[in-house]
């Protein structure tokens, strides 16, 4: 249900060359805008393509067109808007506060002043 909603098409692409491939989904003017196989990473496809790294030993990778712009020390924000980004702080911080007046008179290692409690 949730990828006829995305409007995703997935098509079997028979296997040529991987480099080509991933030469094909990195320059921008292909057919594909990314593919998912076990392919491995070399140094010459991550020229043409990002790839995302395995966090444990496995031969599948996820590829996709590299981003305009380039990356930016900054770039872990991208996946959130400014007000998600805003809603999380002041969540964080009205739990805090939260926390601090429920616990404080049943918590020993509390302090009972507000700054130090909720610090």
């Amino acid at each position: 249900a949730g990828i006829d909603k995305a409007n995703l098409h997935f098509i079997h692409v028979p296997e040529n060359s991987w480099t080509e491939l991933v030469r094909e989904v990195g320059s921008g003017n292909s057919t594909y805008d990314m593919f998912l196989s076990a392919v491995t990473i070399t140094a010459t496809r991550e020229t043409f393509a990002d790839f995302t790294h395995p966090f444990y030993s496995d031969t599948r990778t996820f590829i996709m067109r590299t981003p305009q712009g380039g990356n930016s020390i900054w770039g872990f924000l991208d996946p959130f808007s400014w007000t998600m980004w805003v809603s999380i702080a002041a969540v964080v911080l009205l739990a805090g506060h939260v926390f601090w007046v429920l616990e404080r008179k049943v918590n020993p290692y509390l302090s009972h002043r507000y700054l130090p409690g909720v610090g």
